[in-house]
């Protein structure tokens, strides 16, 4: 999943996807990116009568700086798309979230992709992909729950471990994720995963 709200994300997963054959060792020194048969890099470098007509150019471009789809920003493209190659000698960090994640954006992504979600996430998800969900799903009960309440999350350490509105938290957390009482007990600040137990099976 790519934020396409922020800028830079798009391009930061186009440039993963061109950049492939050199992270790949399937081009040789000499050989131009453009020469890669199996990539859209080489459709972005033709004129519009010679490409797919569904290939949409103006978005990557723009976020490249190039505000004209002619020889001359084309040009440049292939420009900064070798500098790149060069440059980096198919080292790559910031492509780590396209590697190993699923979802690549701001902070604030995952939270705007849960609410377009019409059922929860399940467990036929990565565990890594469970365990996102469950921690943006709690922090946003946590600040429903505490805003409801009046409290601020900073004073939930100097409030007593089994006060009643850590307790109503921590049974929509129970309830609405697969945090582990330890977990909860963490968030909550309400003592060892037992004493969390009791307080919930008490009410």
């Amino acid at each position: 999943m790519v934020d396409g709200e922020n800028e830079g994300y798009l391009r930061t997963a186009c440039d993963y996807v061109h950049l492939n054959p050199v992270r790949a060792r399937l081009l040789l020194a000499g050989q131009p990116m453009q020469s890669w048969r199996w990539s859209s890099f080489r459709e972005y470098v033709m004129s519009p009568r010679g490409r797919a007509k569904w290939l949409r150019t103006d978005r990557l471009l723009c976020e490249h700086g190039i505000e004209r789809d002619d020889a001359r920003g084309r040009r440049r493209f292939v420009k900064m798309m070798e500098a790149r190659r060069s440059e980096e000698a198919g080292e790559f960090p910031e492509f780590e979230a396209l590697r190993r994640g699923w979802r690549l954006g701001p902070e604030d992504f995952l939270e705007r992709l849960l609410g377009k979600l019409e059922k929860p996430v399940k467990t036929g998800h990565s565990a890594r992909t469970l365990e996102e969900t469950d921690e943006a799903v709690a922090s946003s009960i946590m600040r429903e729950e505490l805003m409801a309440a009046g409290i601020k999350k900073e004073v939930l350490p100097e409030m007593p471990k089994g006060d009643a509105v850590k307790v109503r938290i921590a049974r929509r957390l129970r309830a609405e994720t697969s945090l582990t009482l330890g977990k909860i007990s963490g968030h909550l600040h309400m003592g060892t995963p037992n004493h969390v137990s009791h307080l919930l099976f008490r009410k």
